[in-house]
């Protein structure tokens, strides 16, 4: 085994420890064991492989092992995010605690709230672990209260980015009738508040949640057209490298730094650069580590964060998959067959995640992602360039509005179209779906291009 592979081996053994938390004491037994033993060095290294998988598995209890010290009656806060309506994220003391209040109140980031009901340990309900849910981005606390006083205000350099984002969102929502507004808001600012419950069904229906979900696909591919860009243009290597992490961290500033999309701009960037500059082995070995080295910081989000388990799966599957598909959508041309191969791959390799937490599978997937996957990214650059020259011309900006209507209208046509069909999905069980997936990817499976590690 070489030492690459070796490193590899080690970061899916920390990612094994963390999803198998509870039973780390016995991996710790059974690694020191064989490590002691007088066997060969490939036995001692499965040795120190279990030890790694008990370092994870300890590694995710100390995070979830928190001291709670934060009792005050009433409290003081700096809103720091708004995820949903009436819902707000503050900052207390270094403490992030979520404030739940009327859907109607309009605070604004930065705004410093009087809180006048002590903040408290959230709680599990009906079996989801809402207090890891909300710790994988920081959140220990959370407070229902309408006992809530505007006593001040702080500038802060987030509030800068969210006001560009509602000043964003409002030229979107002037310019677009819904359901349109709504899907191109999700796509190029990463806030889905606006796509409601019947959207939000008819998208999983028709196959197509993953055109408003920020993830490393998103922005993977958004990197891959905008290298290919660089390259029709003759933009050096090396230029093109700083023009594709350029656009990558103006995505993530135009979502506002929300964490899921910092996530998937790691991953994402990491993925495209290391198909950019090296071949599928090297890939692979990048993404393992980097995704190791995010959960070092923060384990929760391996079981906790589903956008970070379609990031990371959607990538593997790009990587060791797209070579598949192009071969599939051989009669496409060059672009189209690029952008297909990569959506189908990262769907293939997400589907058992996806069926386990939504337990449905659309059945006209592959027809709904053939005729609105080419046209999503066009959609992204014309919609950020309508951004940018709305804050300069409303009146200039009308121009790019009628082909942002039109395109984004065909694809709302379509999505309503495939899933008013009552074939066009159906609920699936989750095993299944891992089966089904796994003699897939084992048909597909081509050794010679496939030396992964």
């Amino acid at each position: 085994m070489t030492k690459s592979q070796k490193l590899v081996s080690l970061c899916i053994a920390f990612a094994i420890g963390i999803f198998l938390y509870p039973f780390g004491n016995w991996f710790l037994i059974l690694g020191l064991a064989i490590f002691l033993s007088f066997l060969s060095s490939e036995k001692r290294f499965f040795g120190i492989l279990l030890i790694v998988v008990w370092f994870g598995s300890f590694w995710y209890n100390i995070f979830v092992d928190y001291d709670y010290n934060l009792s005050e009656d009433s409290f003081s806060g700096v809103v720091i995010a708004s995820p949903k309506p009436g819902n707000f994220v503050l900052d207390v003391n270094k403490e992030k605690v979520l404030l739940s209040t009327d859907v109607r109140a309009n605070y604004k980031c930065g705004d410093v709230l009087l809180v006048s009901d002590p903040p408290k340990k959230p709680e599990p309900f009906d079996g989801f672990d809402y207090p890891n849910y909300l710790a994988k981005d920081g959140i220990r606390y959370t407070v229902f209260s309408n006992n809530v006083m505007v006593v001040g205000s702080e500038e802060l350099l987030r509030c800068y980015l969210y006001s560009f984002k509602d000043k964003a969102q409002n030229y979107i929502f002037r310019g677009l009738p819904e359901p349109n507004s709504s899907i191109v808001s999700a796509m190029l600012l990463g806030d889905k508040k606006g796509i409601d419950d019947h959207w939000r069904n008819v998208l999983a229906i028709a196959g197509v949640s993953h055109i408003v979900a920020v993830s490393g696909l998103h922005v993977t591919v958004i990197s891959v057209i905008f290298s290919m860009i660089a390259n029709s243009i003759g933009i050096s290597r090396r230029k093109a490298l700083i023009f594709v992490i350029l656009v990558v961290l103006f995505f993530v500033l135009m979502t506002g730094l929300q964490s899921s999309a910092i996530r998937a701009g790691i991953m994402g960037t990491v993925a495209s650069l290391a198909i950019f500059f090296g071949r599928m082995n090297s890939s692979i070995r990048v993404v393992c580590i980097t995704a190791a080295i995010m959960l070092l910081f923060n384990p929760l989000l391996l079981i906790h964060d589903i956008g970070f388990q379609l990031s990371f799966l959607a990538v593997l599957g790009i990587i060791l998959y797209s070579s598949f598909f192009e071969r599939l959508f051989y009669f496409a041309p060059k672009i189209l067959k690029e952008i297909l191969a990569m959506s189908f791959a990262s769907y293939i390799f997400t589907f058992p995640v996806l069926m386990y937490h939504f337990g449905s599978v659309s059945l006209v997937f592959p027809i709904t992602n053939m005729l609105i996957v080419p046209l999503l990214y066009p959609i992204m650059i014309v919609g950020i360039a309508f951004v940018f020259v709305s804050f300069v011309s409303e009146f200039l900006a009308f121009f790019l509005l009628i082909p942002l209507w039109l395109m984004t209208q065909y694809l709302v046509l379509v999505i309503s179209y495939f899933s008013q069909f009552d074939w066009s999905y159906i609920s699936f069980n989750f095993i299944w779906a891992l089966v089904l997936v796994a003699v897939f990817l084992f048909w597909a499976w081509k050794p010679k291009e496939s030396n992964w590690y």
